[in-house]
């Protein structure tokens, strides 16, 4: 699965970031579909951008995924023994409700989605990519102005709740669990740039606690 990246040079204004949908897929499959999923209004230059977590004894990765029939590219990739977490995106300028399947080359369970779209970005290449594999879960960014900013983070406790902090100032959107594992996903847009900002997630979980940060501009 190849994608090239998408430029808009002539962006002037700040981009505009939302959070639209979060579903589970909770059966034991390759072959996760999510249907109805909320797009939002429709643009030329919607990126959607999905963030997921699987569970599963086996490492898993991501065969081939779409997005409203659109081919999406894998940005972020964390796959453990038992735990995944993806981050994926594809440009689809049209439908205000769509599918978004995922492929995986094996079967994992209970699949939790939440889906986010960023538009008015000058690329569809991060500019921020980081993975935390443990506890603490504190990622150091620095950011342009109008940087768009998702995290995601889950934890292996079916009572351990996920709380967001740190400087970068990030407002959770969504919080599912099942199969013992917790998700939880929030973003921030800045209207300013700097450095040494700090994503946290403080997780009660036991273990697998993971985070994933992804920023577009």
């Amino acid at each position: 699965m190849f994608t090239y990246p998408i430029c808009n040079f002539s962006a002037s204004k700040l981009p505009t970031l939302e959070f639209l949908d979060n579903s589970i897929s909770a059966s034991n499959i390759q072959n996760h579909s999510f249907s109805g999923v909320n797009f939002g209004e429709e643009s030329s230059d919607r990126l959607i951008v999905a963030c997921l977590s699987g569970f599963r004894g086996a490492s898993v990765t991501i065969s081939s995924a779409t997005i409203g029939g659109v081919s999406a590219t894998a940005n972020m990739t964390y796959s453990a023994s038992l735990t995944q977490m993806y981050i994926i995106s594809a440009v689809v300028p049209s439908g205000t409700l769509g599918v978004i399947d995922v492929v995986f080359n094996n079967t994992t369970n209970w699949v939790p989605l939440s889906v986010f779209s960023v538009k008015d970005y000058e690329s569809t290449t991060p500019v921020i990519t980081e993975t935390l594999a443990s506890s603490p879960l504190s990622a150091s960014i620095s950011r342009d102005k109008g940087t768009a900013v998702i995290a995601h983070a889950i934890n292996y406790s079916y009572s351990g709740a996920i709380t967001w902090g740190g400087t970068a100032g990030l407002t959770e959107y969504e919080s599912q669990y099942g199969e013992n594992i917790r998700h939880s996903s929030a973003m921030n847009l800045f209207e300013s740039g700097g450095s040494d900002l700090t994503v946290t997630a403080t997780s009660s979980g036991s273990s697998e606690n993971r985070m994933q940060v992804i920023g577009f501009r």
